[in-house]
């Protein structure tokens, strides 16, 4: 605050004294009125101050000081209404009195959210996998314009399958919007993973109104949460680096234990999918095994970039890094960047994942997780160390390249086929014709074929893995009026001319026997 005490810029040296005499009193008032206010300390039950807490007054939000969290304010006498926050605490709300030449002080100490207990020790798998669809019901329930219930499947033994889809239900979401998939128990059943993805999915949900990024997210993508997708598991199922799950053959017959996971991510047709296991801190992308030297050709110049760069946002996001001193014991052939392929994972060599089968046979994208070393079955600290690196793997989503697949009349072509470069993995368009491919950088041809229509091929430029907002790109097909080369209408008129020679042949044949 300025304040001019004179009319002059530079009055007379006498004059100093009369200027000081007018306004003595005003400056006394002054600071007088810089005593009448509040002063906020804001801590939790154990008098922790809270740095990142808030405090909201009218239409204004204030942040608390860094060091003891507290917050002053000069206010005119007068009532009013404080609103203090922090996440993962609860709200209060005070009124508060302010008198003249006085400080209110307020000493506030908030409680922490109770959070829902995930971390169920259940005597059997079987009644964890109750739990968990007990707990995506109620999430359902509960946030009932931001989530839809779906059963996903049966296993052998008759036990279902639920998957919680969030996303707001929004025009976009009839229209086309990407899709990003999380889930665990694939390999084996793990109460610290399926505790893990209930956590994430309520954290979403309870901050959907409170964060504007999150809020975003659900608007702007479909992210489905299957917390456990474990197929009848054994009863005596324990944690171990042993992992001994279902087998997903790439060029082989699917059995019907593993037929209906998959087909479940084909339909899905996410861009991404994060799968979720215990016994290990790594990540495994694919597939590092030997389907033939042409397509491994093609894998490692094509997508061994974008898969590197998708484990590492994960990895570099993590509370507690890999490293050597929390490196798991059997961890020993994973560096430090904690990310490697596929055949090179825990144990050695082991069956087909299903990250490998999604990378050859869906449009999905898909990373497979180690989030512990199994020292605990609590879920709530893993979910802590890694909450970040799930909220990252969503902040990837706004990147790549999406659009539509059109007719000439601008009419959406389903069932067309994405293809980039020389790239094995193909991506399939959803029914309004949406689709969304995520690309590392460089230039790119895509090319658009479905039946029927001629095939376009598009280039377009990915300039770094840190651009900030995705590419559109259009396609309008244009019809295919030739049948084996032959144009449509020649081939329909010489079909016409045979099928009416055929008819007469067996007519005059009739007529000859009658």
């Amino acid at each position: 605050m300025s304040i001019s005490l004179s009319c002059c810029k530079y009055p007379p040296a006498d004059s100093i004294s009369v200027i000081w005499r007018e306004n003595l009193q005003s400056l006394m008032e002054l600071v007088q009125s810089l005593t009448t206010g509040i002063r906020v300390m804001i801590t939790d039950k154990y008098n922790t101050p809270l740095r990142k807490a808030n405090v909201e007054i009218g239409r204004r939000t204030y942040g608390v000081s860094h060091n003891m969290a507290y917050f002053k304010m000069i206010l005119v006498p007068g009532e009013y209404t404080l609103m203090i926050s922090c996440e993962g605490y609860v709200t209060q709300t005070l009124k508060v009195s302010v008198q003249q030449q006085s400080i209110t002080v307020i000493d506030v100490k908030l409680e922490r959210k109770k959070t829902p207990s995930f971390d169920g020790h259940h005597k059997k798998p079987l009644e964890k996998l109750s739990f968990v669809n007990r707990a995506l019901t109620d999430l359902n329930a509960k946030y009932p314009r931001q989530t839809t219930l779906h059963s996903i499947g049966k296993t052998a033994k008759d036990n279902e399958i639920m998957c919680l889809e969030i996303g707001s239900n929004n025009d976009q979401k009839q229209i086309g919007r990407p899709a990003i998939v999380f889930s665990a128990g694939i390999l084996r059943a793990e109460p610290v993973t399926a505790g893990m993805l209930l956590h994430f999915a309520s954290y979403l949900l309870d901050n959907y109104k409170q964060d504007n990024t999150i809020m975003h997210y659900i608007d702007d993508f479909s992210i489905y949460i299957v917390p456990e997708f474990s197929s009848d598991p054994n009863e005596n199922t324990i944690c171990s680096p042993q992992l001994k799950g279902l087998q997903f053959p790439i060029h082989e017959k699917l059995n019907e234990e593993t037929k209906w996971i998959t087909n479940w991510f084909k339909d899905v047709n996410a861009v991404l999918a994060v799968n979720l296991n215990s016994g290990s801190r790594h990540i495994e992308i694919p597939f590092g095994r030997d389907y033939g030297k042409v397509r491994e050709q093609k894998y490692e110049s094509d997508d061994e970039d974008l898969l590197q760069h998708l484990a590492s946002v994960y990895a570099n996001a993590r509370t507690n890094k890999v490293s050597a001193s929390t490196r798991c014991e059997q961890d020993s052939n994973i560096g430090d960047n904690s990310v490697i392929h596929a055949a090179k994972g825990i144990g050695g060599k082991r069956g087909h994942p299903l990250i490998d089968y999604a990378y050859f046979n869906t449009s999905t994208l898909m990373i497979d997780v180690y989030v512990t070393c199994c020292t605990t079955d609590y879920s709530i600290i893993v979910w802590q160390e890694n909450k970040d690196s799930l909220l990252a793997c969503i902040q990837e989503m706004k990147k790549g390249v999406r659009g539509y697949v059109t007719n000439e009349e601008d009419e959406p072509i389903e069932d067309v086929i994405l293809s980039y470069d020389m790239s094995p993995h193909l991506i399939k368009n959803s029914k309004s014709g949406f689709y969304s491919i995520l690309l590392p950088p460089g230039s790119h041809n895509i090319t658009a074929t479905v039946s029927g229509y001629h095939a376009e091929t598009k280039l377009i430029s990915t300039p770094t893995f840190e651009m900030k907002k995705h590419l559109r790109l259009i396609f309008k097909l244009v019809r295919d009026d030739s049948i084996i080369g032959i144009p449509r209408l020649v081939f329909i008129i010489i079909t016409s001319k045979s099928v009416a020679r055929e008819m007469f042949n067996k007519t005059h044949k009739i007529n000859e026997d009658l």
